[in-house]
């Protein structure tokens, strides 16, 4: 009896653990099975214009409430995009819902919806998704609707970016939990019987994103689309949503002044600190290094222990494993010594490092986080909110090449993300490309 007590106990610990814990590394897995990706046709399209980009921000919720409409039109005015494209009411977020069902709530600073089951879900498609896609689809501009011209989605600070489903498994491998940028997604699908509820706790493995590697000779003939790129599932991706976010509003307009004004130069370095304990990640990181070395770029590039600190150039790009090569969470701040130059893009292989954009600091989440680089001068980035596992990472890969030679930073990062409907969470414009190869 004492033994089953014991036995119990240890259980209900563990089940705390996965409650609550944040995971202090990678989950490791088998990579997704890439024959299920199919041909994808280029585009031909032409670099992305002010006209394809809407801009959603919160609406206010009194009159003191204004910040987010506020980035919303800094952004508009600086990049000189429609009054059209930007939603003139913005969305309303309510602190909860009541469904039939249960609950849904949001927590830590609104960042983090949160519901039983497939509530937080709901609440993205009716709180969020169904009001854009009704302006999209209703709007009207010099005779053709805006969700003919719309191809990206551009998502200011203060709407919620991720959705946990309890009870919480920080680990899931199924979808779950999700970022609220992943699941938009997929609105507007052809196939008006398809919506990303369907996808709800479906395995990852099974929604493969059709632009993942679309484009590896870097022809720059398949730059994004709508109505485009479709799985062998069927699901198109509709348009790529990234964000304006960081730690502060006043972050957020210093980004917005960076991505105006990026780096045209070609000759900034690109900071690869590989772990030498980091197997998942080591061909990964060489592969970055050889491929940017080929094409003539600047590379600081180490495989051992030590870390990279400093470079006598400005950086451009940065990747490293983080807290899982040794670094302290808040290596970012503390730790690095760069100059980052406008446009520079940040990639780590840590599971939250998209976790908070205000809420939490790096140490309160125990790894670093993309708000950290934005607030040091970063430019665009590409992380996760929950625990993506290895294959839903971001491949630097795939992103860092693309972005080098003349893709937005957009685009260029979602050519190394594998899931669709998954945690990914992309800082960036899509009016900004550094395009130093074409």
């Amino acid at each position: 009896m004492q033994k089953l007590i014991v036995l119990l106990s240890l259980l209900f610990f563990q089940s705390l653990l996965i409650a609550q814990s944040p995971g202090d590394s990678l989950m490791v897995d088998d990579g997704p099975d890439l024959r299920e990706l199919t041909y994808q046709n280029p585009t031909y399209a032409n670099f992305p214009k002010p006209e394809e980009v809407l801009v959603v921000y919160k609406k206010p919720d009194n009159a003191s409430d204004t910040l987010s409409q506020s980035i919303a039109y800094y952004y508009k005015n600086k990049r000189n995009i429609q009054n059209e494209n930007i939603m003139p009411d913005g969305i309303l977020i309510p602190d909860s819902i009541v469904y039939q069902e249960g609950t849904v709530k949001l927590f830590d600073g609104r960042e983090d919806i949160r519901g039983q089951g497939d509530l937080g879900w709901r609440y993205v498609m009716d709180t969020i998704a169904i009001p854009i896609k009704r302006y999209l689809n209703n709007t009207i501009v010099n005779g053709d609707l805006l969700a003919n011209r719309i191809n990206y989605i551009v998502l200011v600070k203060g709407i919620p970016h991720k959705v946990r489903s309890l009870p919480y498994i920080w680990n899931a491998g199924n979808r779950r939990q999700a970022s609220v940028s992943d699941l938009l997604c997929l609105i507007n699908q052809p196939d008006t019987t398809k919506n990303f509820l369907q996808l709800y706790n479906t395995s990852r493995f099974s929604n493969i994103n059709p632009l993942l590697q679309v484009d590896p000779d870097i022809t720059m003939d398949y730059r994004f689309r709508s109505n485009h790129f479709v799985n062998s599932g069927g699901w198109y991706t509709q348009y790529l949503v990234t964000w304006l976010n960081g730690e502060t509003y006043a972050d957020v307009i210093d980004l917005i002044d960076r991505l105006a004004d990026p780096d045209y130069t070609g000759e900034k370095t690109w900071v690869l600190d590989a772990d030498s304990d980091a197997s998942y990640h080591q061909a990964t990181i060489y592969a970055t290094y050889q491929k940017l070395e080929e094409l003539g770029f600047y590379t600081n590039y180490d495989n051992t222990h030590e870390f990279i600190k400093t470079d006598s150039n400005s950086v451009v790009g940065y990747v490293s494993d983080g807290v899982h090569a040794g670094m302290p969470a808040n290596y970012i701040l503390e730790l690095l010594e760069f100059d980052y130059t406008n446009g520079a893009s940040f990639i780590s292989w840590e599971s939250f490092n998209a976790y908070s954009f205000g809420f939490f600091t790096s140490t309160g989440v125990g790894q670093g986080l993309i708000s950290d680089f934005i607030r040091m001068g970063g430019s665009a980035a590409s992380g996760h909110c929950y625990e993506p596992f290895v294959s839903g990472a971001t491949y630097d890969d795939r992103t860092y090449p693309a972005y080098a030679m003349g893709y937005n930073d957009v685009d260029a990062h979602y050519q190394g993300i594998y899931f669709n409907a998954w945690q990914n969470v992309i800082v960036g414009d899509p009016l900004t490309a550094i395009a130093w190869g074409k």
